[in-house]
């Protein structure tokens, strides 16, 4: 029967160390595991029992530490993988790790583009927020797409154009020149479509441009 041999620090990881076995076997776990389980020089055990417990003890650790993360604020699944991806836990451990929030329904893409869609939709055009959503929240292409159309209709969109240009016109008026035109590039930057941006320049008034 194997045992343990040594309990290493890793010098690059306070939080992780190696565990030797007799017979050459090393196995990383969680110094928190090593500790809940009893884990000591001495003790006798097979690689595949350790193996076990450092996988148990890494999931156990995974889902606290995203529990504590959502905690702080509402995250995509995509954020939630980048963010324990970090903290260097394996592939298994975030998948499962996943898994369970969806399970306990703690974790949903959905429910992550209705809140973003509503904090970003009072300054943001629907265009950009779905880019938004897609390229850097991680979130489906046909979920981002639904949600934002749904809370964000045309009118909406064509009066939020509107009231931002009229802004934009007054703080940039004296500036006559080529307003029009720095009027329609200012709502493109702001991620409006190009159909709204065309309703809302027409119901502006541009009279006093040279």
């Amino acid at each position: 029967m194997t045992y343990i041999a040594e309990i290493k620090d890793i010098p690059y990881d306070k939080k992780r160390a190696d565990v030797v076995l007799s017979d050459g076997e090393i196995c990383r776990a969680f110094k928190a595991t090593i500790k809940e389980y009893g884990l000591v020089e001495g003790k006798n055990i097979d690689f595949a029992e350790l193996k076990r417990i450092a996988n148990e003890g890494e999931e156990h650790i995974a889902f606290t530490t995203a529990i504590d993360s959502l905690s702080r604020g509402i995250k995509s699944q995509n954020e939630v993988r980048k963010n324990l991806k970090t903290k260097k836990f394996s592939d298994d451990a975030v998948n499962v790790t996943v898994e369970k929030l969806l399970s306990y329904n703690y974790l949903g893409d959905r429910a992550y583009a209705e809140a973003y869609v509503s904090y970003k939709g009072q300054k943001t055009g629907r265009r950009k927020i779905i880019y938004e959503l897609i390229t850097i929240k991680g979130i489906d292409k046909n979920v981002a797409q639904e949600v934002a159309y749904a809370k964000l209709s045309d009118e909406e969109e064509i009066e939020k154009a509107i009231s931002m240009a009229q802004k934009y016109i007054e703080k940039e008026k004296k500036k006559r020149t080529r307003l029009k035109e720095r009027a329609y590039c200012f709502l493109a930057t702001r991620g409006f479509d190009t159909d709204i941006i065309s309703s809302a320049m027409n119901s502006l008034d541009f009279s006093e441009e040279e």
